[in-house]
């Protein structure tokens, strides 16, 4: 698929069962970045979602993301 102009590959990993699993993986070129929606937990311990992305310097996560769903908003 394309998304502003920049060709992504959204892949669908099976449920995220534990913090730390992705929910989807999306590998997206010119500049090359790969990203995860991955299931975590909140600092009360309730599970939720965050945006991470892996680079050259490590693994980083954003704020919580919305539900996970491979359909656009």
């Amino acid at each position: 698929m394309s998304v502003d102009g920049r060709e992504v590959v959204l892949v669908t990993l099976p449920p995220a069962l534990g913090p730390t699993e992705a929910h989807f993986v999306a590998l997206v070129t010119d500049p090359r970045r790969y990203f995860t929606l991955e299931r975590s937990t909140s600092r009360d311990g309730r599970p939720t979602t965050v945006l991470g992305e892996w680079a050259v310097a490590g693994h980083v996560t954003s704020a919580p993301a919305r539900r996970p769903t491979a359909r656009p908003s």
